[in-house]
């Protein structure tokens, strides 16, 4: 399948019934990361700026999901991010899973996850 045009993933999005705070960070980052993407690839440094924007929309739905998951659903147990990929990928949207569970920024301060997803990060 190939990556969602903004729409499709706003779509998705909406499916699972967000917040107004949820859908408004949502959009904000999608924003910010359309622009920074756009400006990165105005210097010369290919971004597939499609992806980045779907990927924004969509990486914080585990949070979302976490409350309304049955209490042994598998992506409850998954730290943030992985739990949005593991959902993405349920979706049929596996490509997008590993720019979603790259995303949390607590990968830095965590060495081992951090190790896992520098090695990782550049494919």
């Amino acid at each position: 399948m190939s990556i969602p045009s903004r729409v499709e993933a706003a779509t998705l999005l909406l499916s699972i019934n967000p917040s107004e705070r949820a859908l408004r960070h949502a959009r904000a980052v999608a924003e910010v990361a359309g622009w920074l993407a756009y400006r990165i690839s105005a210097n010369g440094i290919p971004v597939d700026r499609h992806a980045v924007e779907a990927a924004a929309l969509l990486h914080d739905v585990d949070k979302v999901l976490r409350k309304r998951l049955p209490k042994d659903d598998p992506i409850r147990a998954l730290p943030h991010g992985d739990g949005s990929a593991a959902w993405l990928t349920g979706q049929g949207h596996a490509e997008l899973a590993r720019i979603v569970a790259n995303h949390p920024v607590g990968r830095l301060v965590d060495e081992e996850r951090y190790r896992t997803w520098s090695a990782f990060a550049g494919r």
